[in-house]
């Protein structure tokens, strides 16, 4: 009888920790429900299966915690997503499946490019679950590449690094473009830090800036990896910060915080007390334009990104990713749109890409809002995830009418409230038209702006960026490094995987926070070693730290500046006479930052640990 009242007693305990899990199933073609596929969702104290109703929906709880669901239905490739969910909390997850494919032979035989023949059939494994046959036809796509020597090369430029050279507007070129109809206008800009009060960052939370005394929305947005958010106003911010507010939605909390300063006052940084959830799920898609005019780089682009997506899939195997692509031609081109859409069976994307061939166009501009109206509003982008990537590889414009630019800063809007982050790539032919459009849909929607270079010998030529200077890499490495950098995060359960920490440069190569000019960025080649700094030390401790950061360094340095993971400027380091300067870290969140230094001959970085309570 104890037994029996301890375990009523227990019951209700039991009943209260639960997750609340709800979405639905459908043909990612079709867009159709699927009813006959099966959900098992996976935690660490069970698993159960659960059936779609006849809409496609389910809704089920489980235990808090990380929950694994796998969705398998006959005929589709199966997807997966992982969460990390905290106690009563509402997770939304669909699922949008692809049909199983497998390349015809015969077709591919009959040509060195991809084949145009798709048959469909699916093959149970001996778990029972679907699998695809792709990757043994796949094996021969790989076959057709470039040379492996025959590498683009590529540079950054992450405008939120460099604000005070960005917001000023001190580049000739880029404003006369300004003022015309390309009329976008993101330099009045809002910087929220969302923090746990044990220090872990708040990821994919919906912030809503907007007027404290109309109640007028101003911008929304999601945060990052890091727990920020970078929000717009379309007019100069006032000068009382009271007169913004920021809506808060997350894990089921809505909250409401005033006082909210424009960042040339610093970065808001504001702690709530919530669970814990940090989602497993990565989407990655390619918008890639496939008129005539990129057909000198295309087939090396697909090689990168095939090499990129094969990386990517093997070092973040601790999370689950799923990719996808469009690609766009223009109005009057055999088509406007082709889509894959999102798969965790990354090998379908990037065989969909290899089929590809560039064609069409004739004039200059090309329906880039058509792609990212699909890109953006089309693809069954995750409602959960620790981060979303569009990157988008063009050389023209879109048609310059004022509906077409009302659309494109309408889609940048757009994106940036799904948390989706636009990550340009510029090719060659690209005019500066294409690199102020592209410049400002990085900045609306949280990304960074890349562009290819000569130094590959690949290609028409590329346009040098406005900007003081840059590092040029090799394109897959620059991708490569950016969605490790977007998708980084401290995980709910340990602080940061140590695998993750292997794949950052302790001591790398970043542009001058101050925008000025100097000898680092003389745009080298890769490998070319000629700027070689002086003697000199720099040593940041204890790291990982709890806090104060101590930095000892030699007369040879002097300036620094802290900066987050993204590369943002968080604030301005004292170099003195002495040797010794001290940064407090306690008002940031967990992770991992850089200290950026110049050595006397070019600017670095050091990547610094914080985490609360070590």
């Amino acid at each position: 009888m104890k037994n029996v009242i301890l375990a009523l007693f227990a019951l209700p305990t039991a009943i209260l920790a639960q997750a609340n899990f709800s979405g639905n199933i459908y043909d990612a073609e079709k867009k159709v429900a699927l009813t006959n596929a099966k959900i098992l969702a996976i935690t660490a104290k069970d698993s159960v299966v659960i059936l779609p109703d006849k809409n496609g929906k389910f809704n089920f709880k489980t235990n808090p915690g990380r929950t694994r669901l796998v969705v398998v239905a006959d005929g589709y490739v199966s997807e997966l997503n992982s969460i990390n969910a905290g106690d009563k909390t509402d997770n939304i997850v669909s699922f949008e499946l692809t049909k199983s494919t497998v390349l015809d032979k015969a077709e591919l035989a009959k040509s060195k490019l991809a084949p145009s023949k798709i048959v469909h059939s699916e093959t149970p494994s001996s778990s029972g679950m679907y699998t695809s046959d792709y990757d043994v036809s796949y094996k021969a796509i790989k076959a057709i590449k470039p040379a492996e020597n025959a590498t683009l090369t590529a540079g950054e430029i992450n405008d939120f690094a460099k604000w005070n050279f960005w917001s000023g507007r001190d580049f000739s070129e880029l404003t006369r473009v300004s003022s015309g109809n390309f009329n976008f206008n993101y330099t009045y800009r809002f910087c929220i830090q969302l923090k746990l009060p044990n220090g872990m960052p708040i990821i994919d939370a919906q912030v809503e800036l907007f007027n404290a005394i109309s109640s007028e929305p101003i911008w929304v947005s999601k945060s990052d990896n890091t727990g920020k958010v970078e929000m717009f106003s379309s007019l100069p911010p006032g000068i009382n910060a009271y007169d913004y507010k920021v809506k808060i939605v997350s894990n089921g909390q809505e909250n409401t915080f005033g006082a909210i300063y424009p960042f040339e006052n610093g970065i808001n940084v504001i702690t709530i007390d919530m669970p814990c959830t940090v989602a497993d799920q990565l989407d990655i898609a390619f918008l890639i334009d496939a008129t005539g005019s990129m057909g000198d780089e295309i087939n090396y682009l697909k090689h990168d990104i095939d090499t990129m997506v094969e990386q990517i899939t093997n070092d973040y195997k601790h999370i689950n990713i799923r990719m996808a692509s469009v690609f766009y031609r223009d109005l009057k081109d055999e088509y406007i749109i082709k889509t894959s859409a999102f798969s965790s069976n990354t090998q379908l994307t990037a065989g969909f890409i290899a089929e590809q061939q560039a064609d069409g166009g004739g004039d200059y501009p090309e329906a880039l809002d058509s792609g990212l109206h699909v890109a953006i509003n089309k693809l069954n982008w995750s409602n959960q995830a620790r981060a979303r990537i569009l990157f988008v590889f063009l050389d023209a414009p879109s048609h310059n009418t004022n509906n077409e630019n009302k659309k494109l800063q309408e889609l940048a809007a757009e994106a940036a409230r799904l948390g989706i982050r636009i990550v340009p790539v510029a090719c060659s032919g690209s005019s500066k038209d294409v690199e102020y459009i592209m410049r400002n849909l990085a900045l609306a929607t949280n990304g960074t702006y890349t562009f290819l270079t000569n130094h590959s010998g690949i290609g028409s030529t590329h346009i040098e960026p406005t900007t003081d200077g840059y590092k040029v890499e090799s394109l897959r490495n620059i991708l490569v490094r950016i969605g490790l950098q977007f998708s980084i995060t401290p995980d709910c359960d340990k602080f940061i995987d140590p695998v993750q920490l292997q794949n950052i440069d302790t001591t790398r190569t970043v542009e001058n926070p101050l925008g000025k000019a100097d000898t680092t960025y003389s745009n080298k080649p890769i490998n070319d070693s000629s700027n070689t700094a002086k003697p000199y030390s720099f040593v940041c401790y204890p790291n990982p730290s709890n806090g104060i950061v101590n930095i000892k360094y030699s007369s040879a340095i002097t300036q620094a500046f802290l900066a987050d993971m993204n590369g943002k400027l968080l604030q301005q380091i004292t170099i003195n006479n002495e040797g010794l300067s001290k940064i407090d870290l306690s008002k940031y969140a967990n992770g991992i930052y850089l200290i950026q230094y110049y050595n006397g001959i070019k600017w670095q970085s050091s990547k610094i640990v914080y985490v609360v309570n070590l």
